[in-house]
């Protein structure tokens, strides 16, 4: 008996043993390392870019524009050099951006390694290039330029580039990550944007945007060998106060047009709603100049179309003294033919126009000049107001106006045009895109020869 006591105790012993072995409870409390996403640090602005892709894009364009060290920035090169310095740049790279007032702070990027042991090789090259300096923080090497406020650090599966005044706080979050602890807004950026084709995709959400009473903001940017497209989505806390008209009147685009506008909105509720985000960017850009937007809103029936570029000929009057017979000084009216730049502005009014006008009358920004007004500085203008119409130009007549669909702008900078669309606006958002022509943006920003 007492055999079969000590047998079957041995027995018991080796189940337990071997249950252990096999189910390791005590892994239950062993705490998981960080994997990479959860090493993302929170930022107003986040987003990722596809490496590879992205320079496959722009190969034709580097090509086309004969881009300096163009075959540094080809893909087989990013290529190999990812593999020669363990960098996975087959897998997207994370990048994220603070701001204060709509500016800038600080920045930085989060890549996939594959090889840790390849990274300093890589900082060792790249510092015969910059002056980089190493030092400890947070028991991490660091590589640095402290002019510039650039940082490289390092882990296992992991590498940041930074550029800020706020990198210990950054490397802190990165080092010390803990496993699923990634931070909320990243989360829902990876949940969806992860699989989004776009070589770059942006998401932002910020105080300043929220005062706005926009809860956020994505981006995605795609490019031909021509031009560089920007779609947009602007997300709202509450309801868009506008929508888009089927059709409405705006000028005609002509060869010389340089700056062009044309919108055409139902805004009926827009003037009951001073809360919101488009109101309070109306009034907060016209109180620069004191203009009566609040007016303007109450008036408006939500065409606007503006044209300028060229420039027009007007007889402007000047007052000349000249001696008459007697020798007696006398003052001339005389008129003389000026080159200004043409321009037309048209805006659709309802039954409180002529409040609006007077409002401009009142606050000397529109002026008497004879026969024609003045905006402001603008040359003299001939004007046409009537109860639902009220268009300022510089050509002796009224230009003529088409019916128009698209809701568009065109802005000139530097002899490159940018244009602008809205293409929707939904319950809660508002849909656009930017368009760069890239001819003469390549052209200003590459070296002089």
């Amino acid at each position: 008996l007492t055999m079969y006591r000590q047998l079957s105790f041995i027995f018991l012993l080796a189940g337990a043993l071997t249950a252990l072995l096999v189910f390791r409870p005590w892994e239950a409390f062993k705490e998981k390392p960080p994997r990479f996403y959860d090493r993302l640090p929170d930022a107003d602005i986040i987003g990722k870019c596809s490496i590879l892709d992205l320079s496959r894009s722009f190969n034709a364009s580097l090509y086309h524009y004969k881009i300096p060290f163009r075959e540094f920035l080809s893909h087989e090169f990013i290529l190999s050099q990812g593999k020669t310095f363990g960098v996975d740049v087959q897998r997207p790279a994370y990048f994220f951006m603070n701001q204060e007032k709509f500016e800038f702070s600080d920045f930085g990027t989060l890549l996939m390694v594959t090889d840790s042991s390849k990274i300093s090789t890589g900082l060792d090259k790249l510092s015969k290039f910059v002056a980089l300096k190493d030092t400890i923080i947070n028991d991490q090497r660091v590589s640095m330029n402290r002019k510039q406020n650039v940082y490289f650090s390092y882990g296992s599966n992991w590498l940041l580039i930074y550029h800020g005044d706020k990198f210990t706080q950054t490397l802190s979050h990165v080092v010390n990550a803990k496993h699923n602890e990634i931070p909320p807004k990243w989360r829902d950026y990876l949940n969806n944007h992860l699989k989004t084709k776009s070589s770059i995709s942006v998401y932002a959400s910020f105080k300043e945007l929220h005062d706005y009473g926009v809860s956020s903001l994505n981006a995605t940017i795609s490019n031909d060998s021509n031009s560089v497209t920007i779609n947009a989505s602007l997300y709202q806390k509450d309801t868009i106060a506008f929508k888009l008209k089927n059709k409405g009147f705006a000028f005609k685009k002509g060869s010389e047009t340089e700056n062009f506008v044309n919108f055409n909105l139902d805004v009926e509720r827009l003037k009951k709603s001073p809360n919101d985000p488009l109101y309070k960017f109306l009034v907060s850009l016209g109180k620069k100049i004191s203009f009566p937007t609040k007016e303007l809103i109450n008036a408006w029936t939500g065409d606007l179309s503006f044209r300028q570029g060229g420039m027009q000929s007007i007889q402007e009057k000047y007052i000349e003294s000249e001696l008459d017979d007697d020798f007696n000084i006398t003052e001339v009216v005389k008129y003389k033919s000026v080159q200004v730049p043409a321009f037309s502005l048209y805006l659709s009014l309802n039954n409180k126009g002529q409040i609006f006008l007077n409002k401009l009358f009142q606050k000397g920004i529109l002026t008497n000049d004879g026969s024609k007004y003045r905006i402001l500085f603008s040359p003299p203008l001939g004007m046409k107001f009537n109860d639902s119409t009220l268009i300022f130009h510089t050509s002796t007549f009224s230009p003529k106006m088409v019916q128009d669909s698209i809701n568009s702008a065109v802005w000139s900078q530097k002899n490159t045009k940018y244009e602008f669309y809205i293409d929707a606006a939904k319950t809660k958002s508002i849909h656009g895109r930017i368009k760069i022509p890239l001819d003469q943006f390549v052209k200003n920003i590459l070296p002089k020869q």
